[in-house]
């Protein structure tokens, strides 16, 4: 009799074996084609504020300049990707893009001394000074981080929509000659915020802390002292015809560069903490374009871009 009753119990416990692993192989199927059915040509309401939309951001200045303004208020960044020397190279497309488009505005005149084709060297120089030829050599080679950056953020128009803006961060340098780091979109290369490191900076920006630190010498924009004449005499009648050459080239290449329909130049005053800037009329709004005086820990610099953005991409990087 035991061993009867022991026959049946093993019975019973390997029917439960079973059916317990064809129960785990197929009732979650069972169960998700029993919902589907209920579910199937049903249309259920919900209601808009329990989701979000994520949009990409236009490629706009102004809706630029508007994403940018979260980078400190509200918006969540991501580093989607560091890529650092021979990684970062390894992005030619990427390389390529950033340093013409970096030329482009060279050429125009927005950005100084990265190529020789830009505001030319020999207007800096003096009798003291001479930049070194490495600063027009192929200066993409030397990259040194590319960075990839996400910033969405809640937009005031819609409740329910948050925008996404990408953009790359890149820095150029061969450690001796010149330091160059750029602010671009992820998509067209469009230059945001540029800052530029060289001997022809270095020697300008001096002269440029020099005067603004006298207070009882008018403050000078950084084309006026860069672009001062080095003679006395000749400087009484060339002056200001000098001065308003390179203003205007630098308040011109912003224009022509951000394709603005006008603007104005304003010349910063040792009050100020910007030393020139250029107020562009887009169809849809003002951008201010501005020159900085910057120093690092052993050169002076000028950091170009929109109003305020420096500030953001230093606090980004600390």
């Amino acid at each position: 009799m035991k061993t009867f009753k022991g026959k049946i119990i093993f019975w019973l416990c390997l029917l439960a074996i079973i059916l317990l692993a064809v129960g785990v192989l197929f009732m979650p199927r069972m169960v998700s084609g029993w919902l589907d059915e209920g579910r199937l040509n049903a249309v259920e309401l919900a209601e808009r504020d329990q989701f979000q939309y994520l949009e990409q951001s236009s490629d706009d200045v102004i809706d630029i300049v508007q994403a940018f303004s979260y980078l400190d208020n509200g918006g969540e960044l991501l580093l989607l990707s560091s890529l650092e020397g021979e990684n970062a190279l390894g992005n030619t497309d990427l390389i390529k893009s950033v340093y013409n488009q970096a030329l482009l505005a060279a050429n125009y005149g927005m950005l100084v001394w990265i190529s020789e084709t830009g505001y030319d060297a020999a207007y800096a120089a003096s009798d003291e000074f001479e930049p070194t030829e490495a600063l027009y050599e192929d200066w993409s080679e030397h990259v040194h981080t590319a960075r990839y950056y996400s910033l969405t953020y809640d937009t005031k128009e819609e409740d329910n929509t948050r925008e996404m803006l990408n953009f790359w961060y890149l820095n150029f340098s061969d450690g001796t000659n010149y330091d160059y780091s750029f602010l671009v979109n992820a998509s067209s290369y469009q230059i945001y915020y540029a800052e530029i490191y060289n001997s022809c900076t270095n020697y300008g920006m001096m002269l440029a802390q020099d005067y603004l630190a006298d207070e009882d010498r008018k403050a000078i924009s950084v084309q006026r002292t860069l672009y001062d004449e080095k003679d006395e005499m000749t400087r009484e009648d060339g002056y200001y015809g000098s001065l308003a050459f390179y203003e205007n080239r630098f308040f011109n290449g912003c224009i022509d560069y951000y394709s603005a329909s006008d603007g104005r130049y304003v010349q910063g005053g040792s009050g100020n903490d910007y030393n020139s800037m250029t107020v562009l009329h887009m169809q849809d709004g003002t951008v201010y374009v501005e020159q900085q005086l910057l120093q690092s820990s052993s050169w002076y610099g000028i950091g170009i871009g929109f109003r305020g953005l420096g500030d953001s991409v230093r606090k980004l990087l600390q």
